[in-house]
């Protein structure tokens, strides 16, 4: 069959090399002028047998260490060299035919037809592709400062100055034994390759850097990782593990034969993961100096993890809870200390995206001014805040730490107030509040005797600066009999204790945030008997 295809560049020419002896030359080889300095691929030898000469003929190829045949850079009494020997020239190269056959061939390996990889970061001055449909064990670095150079064979090392071996050329590595490469990141003094079959280390330096010929992969765990891109989070870096029901850390030892290894920080709260799809960190320079672990689920749902840090630095993740509210989050990403959430309502038959931020001093969801400007946000003309919204929704009111209850919306998005009310405060905040929900664990291990049912006979909880929240049953509020109550609450301070009746084998009390506004838990004890 004669396959045609359309070249968009220019191709090498050929070139007609007479010598004495063709009897060290085949097709397929690469030869070069040892005085010149050319090389060029064996196409075809012809025998021009002479009186003088009787093995002599013709050697053509075409050029490999450049495209253009130029006559002023061949020399008279030159040799052809090949890999079987070599023949002194019986006259000046020249030009020949073009279309030499030729056994090289270079294809792009990635490309339309081939395929584009999935995933892309960049460490040391190199932009990395892995995750290829054609190869999924695939790792390309690009040559160092040229993100766009990724030549990584010798023979084009001539035309190329980028490709070859050299120390900032780009590199192709295969890892072997190991399928569907997600991830390739840097950290600390290294680059790890996140896997379906476990995380690997190739370690680097300044004595031992990334560059062709110099990559190792070091298997630091077993642990199959989720095509979710992992974070780091100081002396740690978070991944989801291939059953997307935990989270786990790769962390520095301190050990030299062993630099890293992995660590479970989810443990006792996978079944809050439930289809992971995405992580992200934030930074603890906000309104609390906390580092948070944000998790997002395929049902929308969200996980979050405070972060703490023991001794030498190295991490503990306490706090994993859920957060729940009115709206499906699709995505987040954050900031520093700023989290941007995309968020889905659904009203009915009627949805609608919204992109909100998260902030320590709002404590409702999809939080629009009443009477002020919301940006992008506003409503038009002759329309409330929650147009979109179907007549009757219910929303949430605030001004700062004074909760007005709920109101609800009319058929063009306004709020309904009671009669005679005002509520034409400029920071009046609407929104919608879903009731957050702390549960300690209160059974324990007595010594192994599992067997007796336990009381709680005592509660107490201290917090600071808080609204109005639950304990067990009981409600502890701002409320006073005679004050005003369009003034803002005077705030909780102090211990706060219940006792409960009963026993059950895993009894526990609910501390229950169940109107919005501030609250500051800093120790719950329960008193615990057989």
């Amino acid at each position: 069959n004669k396959v045609v295809a359309t070249v968009t560049y220019r191709l090498p020419e050929s070139i007609a090399v007479a010598v004495k002896d063709i009897a060290p030359f085949i097709p397929g080889q690469i030869v070069q002028l040892a005085a010149s300095g050319v090389k060029f691929e064996v196409g075809s030898v012809k025998a021009l047998p002479d009186k003088d000469n009787p093995n002599a003929g013709t050697v053509v190829g075409v050029l490999i260490s450049n495209i253009i045949f130029e006559q002023a850079a061949y020399q008279q009494n030159d040799q052809l060299v090949s890999p079987l020997g070599a023949s002194a020239q019986t006259n000046l190269p020249g030009k020949a035919d073009p279309g030499s056959p030729t056994i090289q061939w270079q294809e792009e390996f990635f490309s339309s037809r081939q395929g584009y990889p999935e995933s892309v970061s960049y460490d040391r001055g190199r932009l990395i592709f892995t995750a290829f449909p054609q190869a999924t064990n695939a790792i390309l670095w690009s040559q160092i400062g040229s993100p766009n150079s990724f030549w990584i064979d010798t023979v084009a090392a001539s035309t190329q100055p980028g490709a070859g071996g050299n120390a900032d050329s780009a590199i192709f590595e295969l890892v072997s034994g190991s399928q569907d490469i997600f991830f390739v990141q840097g950290w600390q003094q290294g680059q790890f390759v996140f896997t379906r079959r476990g995380v690997y280390y190739i370690p680097a330096s300044q004595q031992y850097p990334v560059q062709p010929g110099n990559i190792t992969f070091e298997r630091i765990s077993d642990d199959g990782i989720a095509n979710v891109r992992p974070i780091t989070l100081n002396d740690a870096m978070l991944f989801i593990n291939s059953e997307l029901n935990r989270i786990a850390a790769v962390r520095p030892t301190g050990s030299y034969t062993r630099p890293f290894l992995t660590q479970d920080v989810s443990d006792m709260h996978t079944d809050l993961f439930t289809g992971p799809v995405h992580i992200t960190v934030t930074t603890g320079d906000g309104y609390r100096p906390e580092r948070m672990v944000y998790v997002v689920n395929k049902d929308g749902s969200v996980v979050v993890g405070k972060a703490a840090f023991g001794s030498e630095g190295q991490p503990l993740f306490i706090g994993w809870s859920p957060w729940v509210s009115n709206g499906t989050v699709t995505w987040l990403s954050a900031r520093g200390p700023s989290v941007f959430y995309t968020t889905v309502y659904n009203y009915g038959d009627v949805a609608y995206a919204a992109c909100e931020t998260g902030t320590e001093q709002v404590y409702l969801d999809h939080a629009l001014l009443v009477n002020g400007n919301n940006g992008k946000a506003t409503p038009p003309d002759g329309k409330g805040i929650f147009y979109q919204a179907p007549a009757g929704t219910m929303v949430t009111l605030m001004d700062f730490n004074l909760d007005y209850g709920e109101r609800a919306i009319d058929e063009n998005g306004f709020i309904i107030p009671y009669p005679g009310e005002d509520l034409s405060s400029p920071t009046l905040v609407a929104g919608f509040y879903t009731p957050s929900i702390y549960r300690p664990f209160s059974y324990f291990d007595r010594n192994g005797d599992r067997t007796k049912r336990i009381s709680i006979d005592r509660i107490s909880i201290n917090v600071e600066q808080a609204t109005d929240f639950m304990l067990g049953n009981k409600t502890f509020t701002t409320s006073v009999f005679g004050a005003d109550g369009t003034v803002q609450p005077k705030l909780l301070d102090g211990t706060f204790r219940i006792r409960t009746l009963g026993r059950s084998w895993n009894q526990s009390v609910d501390v229950i945030k169940h109107r919005p506004g501030p609250i500051t838990v800093c120790e719950l004890s329960l008193e615990v008997s057989n």
